[in-house]
């Protein structure tokens, strides 16, 4: 009998080690690939052409008479609008957990959070004019948060 509780202790035992190093190893994996992905969006960044080109004239408005002052004309507007969807599109990964906050927010804290102030006017009118307040909402939360912790 005492046998017989050796081995189904044993038994036991093993799989509970298993199952441990199971989960460890899927909690390891799913790390691993969240941080993998974030670094493949980043680097597309820097080669995609659209991307390049927008964030140009982005930051010529940035700099320039500020956002506001590009809304007025369709195709800066447009290429404006293509970089606040590309920061609304990653704080949506960022904040449901699906890219790496860590990540992001090594290469992008500052430029997204001096971003979104600078396009804070331009939000709120877009807000106004689609009447809908939910608008570029997870950029607006993104860069709260960061603007918080360092």
């Amino acid at each position: 009998m005492q046998t017989y509780l050796a081995i189904l202790l044993s038994a036991i035992l093993t799989a509970v080690v298993a199952i441990t190093s199971l989960i460890i190893t899927v909690r390891t994996n799913r790390a691993n690939t969240k941080k993998a992905q974030t670094i493949t969006m980043l680097m597309q960044f820097h080669w995609d052409k659209d991307y390049i080109a927008s964030r140009k004239i982005f930051q010529e408005c940035r700099d320039g008479g500020g956002i506001m002052s590009c809304v007025t004309n369709a195709t800066l507007r447009s290429q404006v609008a293509q970089i606040i969807n590309h920061y609304e599109i990653m704080s949506i990964g960022v904040n449901k957990g699906i890219l790496s906050d860590d990540i992001f927010r090594a290469y992008f804290r500052s430029r997204l959070v001096k971003d979104f102030q600078q396009s804070r006017l331009y939000i709120e009118h877009v807000r106004d004019e689609v009447g809908n307040v939910k608008i570029y909402r997870e950029f607006e939360i993104l860069a709260e948060r960061w603007s918080k912790a360092p």
